[in-house]
């Protein structure tokens, strides 16, 4: 019986990592329109946080027991930093990303959330002491004129999007960067799906009480089908199975560069589905503001020469 050679599994392997992650980043892009979803049947950004992280947590936690159950154990010393991940990266980007979809659109809380490699980069230097090369420092600059140019900065008399918009969606690229801080600090005694649990499952928690003092917009998709499917849906497939499937496909593909540059598909499938389902659109000098972002991705995920 013929044998594979080396190459062909590694080709194989890249195909299957190329597959996985744009699956995950096409499940990504429909978050926007869950989220309207959700707002329309009169949810809050922070009742959104909150169903996204109590529905997702549970279907991780399942994955863990059946297949690796030895990673629930951590330490109690990572607790802090658990918990501090729960906060940061996942109840408050899970409110700030929701509040920027319903304050400004699906496309440009989408474009705006793609500050977060910029955000890394800048933060990563000031708390790690990271070198921002000339590369990175390009990537930076290209990524907030970029964000100028989405929101309409060059005419402050006429912003495209409105204050709250742009701050939240700043805010939403911002606690989204966390993610990739903290996990520098997680991935070094716990496997992803590890920091990712119970980062779910302390998000929920810090959200909980908020959850109290809005509890007709908590209970309000509960009353219909509808609301149930937004529901399950966002916390299952973009949320815990967008995760799986990321987290998969980096491990057939073996180059996180690679995969954060074919991830920037999210952003398009978002501003798309924002354009065919809730005819939302962009200007001219919008679209070119997102090309600038997409770029600037793309130069912070090449490799130095």
């Amino acid at each position: 019986m013929a044998t594979l050679g080396v190459d062909t599994i590694v080709e194989q392997n890249h195909r299957i990592g190329i597959g996985l992650i744009l699956a995950a980043a096409l499940l990504w892009g429909t978050l926007g329109i869950a989220f309207r979803g959700l707002q329309e049947l009169g949810t809050t950004s922070v009742a959104i946080g909150f169903w996204r992280a109590i529905v997702a947590a549970p279907v991780v936690g399942l994955i863990l027991v059946v297949r690796q159950p030895a990673h629930l154990k951590v330490a109690m010393r990572d607790v802090p930093l658990l918990l501090g991940y729960g906060l940061v990266s996942v109840a408050m980007f899970f409110v700030v990303y929701a509040a920027a979809v319903q304050s400004a659109s699906v496309a440009v809380a989408a474009v705006l959330l793609y500050t977060a490699p910029a955000w890394v980069i800048v933060l990563a230097a000031l708390l790690f002491r990271e070198t921002i090369t000339l590369q990175k420092g390009i990537a930076v600059v290209l990524t907030f004129i970029g964000v100028a140019l989405v929101a309409g900065l060059s005419d402050i008399g006429n912003l495209n999007v409105s204050f709250w918009g742009l701050i939240t969606g700043l805010g939403a690229g911002f606690t989204y960067a966390t993610f990739s801080l903290f996990g520098k600090a997680a991935l070094k005694n716990y496997a992803p799906i590890t920091t990712i649990f119970y980062g779910l499952l302390f998000g929920a928690l810090f959200l909980l009480p908020f959850v109290w003092h809005e509890w007709d917009a908590f209970l309000a998709p509960l009353t219909s089908i509808q609301g149930w499917g937004w529901i399950l849906y966002m916390g299952i497939l973009p949320t815990a199975g967008r995760f799986w499937l990321y987290m998969a496909g980096l491990g057939y593909l073996g180059d996180a560069g690679r995969a954060s540059v074919l991830a920037t598909l999210e952003p398009v499938v978002a501003a798309l589905l924002g354009f065919l389902v809730l005819n939302e659109g962009l200007s001219a000098v919008q679209l070119a503001g997102g090309g600038l972002v997409l770029v600037g991705i793309v130069v912070s995920s090449m490799k130095s020469s």
